[in-house]
């Protein structure tokens, strides 16, 4: 009996290796875009709606996003920031885009949100999902933000600022560093609680989008 459920053990794992071997390398990435997206999915209910946002036929093209501004409310205590990750761990992953998160002029905010990053790629890795591009946190202050502009020189990253009515204001060194990054961000998001200042900001542009 015992040899009998070796030999079954030996064919099942036979047939498993087979398949493997015979999967396409385009087929095996897909399949590991749904486990990601699985996960991804696991931990934030409303990652769907950014998955669903601009329709296509391949939902991991992440071209269909290139250029893009899209605004995200999302009231207080709501999972703002659990979106944030989310969603950058969708493109980083997905996408293999370096991801750039602006949050508040407070050093605890960037720590808090760094910390809980880790704690995300950690999470990942216990999954099997390895990161693919790098993490920057920044605080939106004027010179701060002008030596992240130093970093990301020459690399394809997505903008996500945080408190966006709070960071982003019109006529100020940090909107004009702001702008900067997100002339060359490969898209950009901007979440707060209170919206309509950075929608209005963007309400002329035909690729700005509500989510």
């Amino acid at each position: 009996m015992a040899e009998e459920s070796k030999n079954e053990s030996m064919t099942m794992s036979s047939i498993s290796q087979y398949f493997d071997a015979y999967q396409t390398e385009e087929e095996l990435k897909y399949f590991e875009n749904i486990k990601i997206l699985e996960f991804l999915n696991d931990k934030c209910s409303d990652i769907e709606k950014l998955v669903k946002l601009f329709p296509t036929d391949d939902i991991f093209n992440i071209q269909r996003f290139q250029n893009k501004k899209i605004v995200v409310k999302g009231y207080v205590q709501s999972g703002k920031t659990n979106f944030i990750i989310t969603a950058s761990a969708f493109f980083n992953l997905i996408g293999n885009k370096d991801i750039v998160i602006i949050t508040r002029n407070f050093t605890d905010d960037e720590l808090q949100l760094q910390s809980r990053i880790e704690q995300f790629v950690s999470d990942m890795r216990d999954s099997t999902i390895d990161s693919q591009g790098k993490y920057f946190i920044n605080i939106g202050n004027p010179s701060s933000l002008k030596r992240l502009s130093s970093k990301l020189k020459g690399k394809e990253y997505i903008l996500f600022i945080d408190e966006v009515d709070f960071v982003d204001n019109d006529g100020t060194l940090t909107n004009l560093q702001l702008e900067k990054l997100k002339k060359k961000a490969y898209c950009s998001f901007g979440i707060s609680a209170t919206v309509m200042d950075p929608l209005l900001k963007v309400e002329s542009d035909r690729k700005s989008t509500r989510l």
